[in-house]
């Protein structure tokens, strides 16, 4: 199914039109049907409009393909890793010092320990690897204060024009790109994990 078929599926089935659609978006009711007809691809932030517009996580739209993701590398892991903060799955304590288990996945799963299992409400994740684990909150800390940093801004300069505000965070947005470019080009093989 093409993104333009997901849009016209969902929509319809939430019983929006596209003028209702293209209205939320800041579009022309034209630009949805080009959409839906595969006209015309939706950039990225209409996508997310529009995913939000319909309830859906733009991850419907973009995919996930866990078909083209290795695990070979620190790199491959340390891009996980980064994909899962950005999500919420894995969430940072204040000082940067282990890994909460998000709380929207608690009521869902629990760790199972050789045939017991602990619910994931208490759930912390612990790095083995101190390098990858020094890397990754390196990583957290700058994108959530980047994060924080946009809102507050966003807030406090709220008749900024989306051009204005973008250039407002254009050397953090490089900074933040290049670490997390750097972090993903860690050809370290993997270990594998052998019990003992």
């Amino acid at each position: 199914m093409t993104i333009g078929e997901q849009i016209k599926y969902i929509r319809s089935r939430r019983n929006i039109t596209q003028n209702q659609l293209a209205q939320i978006v800041g579009v022309h009711p034209v630009t949805i049907r080009k959409y839906e007809t595969n006209k015309l691809q939706p950039k990225k932030e209409h996508l997310s409009k529009i995913a939000d517009a319909l309830w859906v996580s733009p991850l419907v739209f973009r995919g996930f393909d866990a078909n083209n993701m290795k695990m070979r590398t620190v790199g491959d892991l340390m891009s996980i890793l980064m994909f899962l903060h950005k999500l919420h799955v894995m969430v940072p304590n204040d000082e940067y010092t282990e890994v909460k288990v998000s709380p929207y996945l608690r009521e869902y799963f629990a760790f199972v320990i050789r045939k017991s299992s602990t619910p994931i409400s208490d759930g912390v994740i612990d790095f083995l690897n101190d390098e990858v684990k020094k890397q990754y909150f390196r990583w957290a800390h700058l994108y959530d204060g980047c994060m924080k940093k946009r809102e507050d801004y966003k807030y406090e300069h709220s008749e900024y024009t989306d051009e204005q505000y973008e250039n407002a965070f254009s050397e953090e947005e490089e900074l933040l790109m290049t670490v997390e470019m750097e972090l993903a080009m860690n050809l370290e093989n993997l270990v594998e994990f052998k019990p003992e």
